[in-house]
């Protein structure tokens, strides 16, 4: 017995991030900083060196999304 997908399912476009993911296998010096990731032993200092800058990341583009057009310029003054 064959399976087969739903038609529905065939029409669908791969998501970005899985885009990108698949990326990655061409370049061999990167490490997947997804959720999830990086799936090897890592010291405790990486993850607390890279979690200001992500965390000011995620705040400046909240800030972004919700402020006025006036106040958006104001931010990178």
């Amino acid at each position: 017995m064959a399976l087969s997908l739903n038609a529905r399912v065939l029409g669908l476009e791969t998501p970005g991030i899985r885009k990108f993911s698949n990326q990655l296998v061409h370049f061999p010096d990167t490490v997947n900083l997804t959720i999830g990731q990086p799936d090897f032993p890592h010291q405790h200092i990486l993850k607390k060196r890279l979690y200001r800058p992500f965390m000011r990341i995620i705040q400046v583009t909240l800030i972004m999304r919700d402020a006025k057009p006036e106040k958006r310029s104001a931010i990178f003054l």
